[in-house]
């Protein structure tokens, strides 16, 4: 299921889980959502005792083209979008969450976003996604992951097999991809199981 899929499935009230960037807890309190009002955000779930909780960073940024005719004036806007009243502004007036770990503890910030506190937390915790790794291949990727994982979860396949066969099929992408080597993907059982649990971030209350 694509993502944008994914969040409308969720706020249509078909779904208890969801695991999506931050904004869709925003989406689901839209006027439109059905389960408006209904939604927390909790610590993606970390399997075993001695597991940890596997927060992923996407790629979203700002940079300054080597080919840029005026260089120094677009890093002034980069400093000025990312400095603290610029970014808390935002935050508050269009709820986008801040680089700066400081404003995750903001009075004015944690009561119009009290779930900034469970944020800060997955930050301190978060890795890179797979994109450098499997290279172009990230969507494809993606779904033979949750293939994999709905097939464990609905019983389809025992979660042993069905990683397994994720783990295989990820390797074959990995060999092909000119961005890496087929050993990137090392203990796929790991890696998958963790996936596995990635499942899901938001949760409907009631």
């Amino acid at each position: 299921m694509e993502r944008a899929e994914s969040i409308r499935f969720f706020t249509s009230g078909n779904a208890a889980f969801l695991r999506y960037y931050p904004s869709g807890l925003i989406r689901s309190e839209d006027p439109t959502s059905l389960v408006r009002g209904r939604v927390g955000m909790a610590d993606l779930p970390k399997g075993a005792p001695e597991g940890r909780h596997p927060p992923v960073l996407s790629g979203f940024g700002l940079a300054v083209s080597r080919y840029s005719r005026v260089p120094d004036l677009a890093c002034d806007l980069v400093a000025w979008l990312t400095g603290p009243a610029e970014e808390k502004r935002r935050a508050l007036s269009a709820g986008f969450d801040p680089s700066r770990p400081a404003l995750y503890e903001d009075p004015d910030l944690v009561a119009a976003h009290p779930q900034f506190p469970v944020l800060r937390v997955a930050l301190d915790a978060a890795v890179p996604g797979p994109a450098h790794i499997i290279g172009t291949k990230f969507d494809r990727a993606s779904e033979v992951i949750w293939e994999a994982v709905h097939r464990a979860i609905s019983h389809r396949e025992p979660p042993s097999t069905a990683l397994d066969g994720a783990a295989a099929t990820l390797r074959r992408m990995s060999a092909s991809s000119s961005s890496t080597s087929p050993m990137s993907i090392a203990a796929p059982r790991t890696a998958l199981s963790r996936a596995a649990t990635r499942a899901l971030t938001y949760h409907r209350k009631g």
